[in-house]
């Protein structure tokens, strides 16, 4: 795994220019060699709460918002990528990860939708990933 993000890790400062650039990952160790490894780029950790949509993942580090949450905190990583859903569901963990300093960008087939991602920016959410 090392080998895996030292390779990226020199991709990036090879190529990266001038470019703005987050990495991310649904590997939580992967995102603490990379924070661990550098500090030009932010990390954030990408999760999904529970779910019906996806396979589960059994890492307690990021099953929840709330555990996701606070290793990302452990770790100072930049952020965390969630899933709409978890948010739309239920969006009182924004405002405590604004104030936590914890950057919040959502993925998901429903920011397809323009009035979710309004809904969701106006909310406190930084950041919106599509497929599109």
């Amino acid at each position: 795994m090392s080998d895996l993000v030292d390779n990226t890790l020199q991709v990036l400062i090879e190529h990266a220019q001038n470019r703005k650039i987050v990495i991310s990952s649904f590997d939580t160790d992967v995102c603490a060699l990379l924070r661990l490894k550098q500090n030009r780029f932010p990390v954030m950790l990408i999760h999904c709460g529970p779910t019906e949509k996806y396979i589960a993942y059994s890492d307690p580090r990021i099953t929840t918002v709330q555990s996701a949450m606070y290793w990302i905190k452990g770790e100072q990583l930049a952020g965390m990528v969630g899933h709409v859903d978890d948010y739309r569901n239920d969006d009182s963990v924004i405002p405590l990860l604004r104030k936590s300093n914890i950057h919040l960008f959502l993925w998901g087939e429903d920011n397809k939708n323009p009035v979710i991602v309004q809904d969701m920016m106006s909310k406190g959410v930084e950041g919106i990933l599509t497929d599109e």
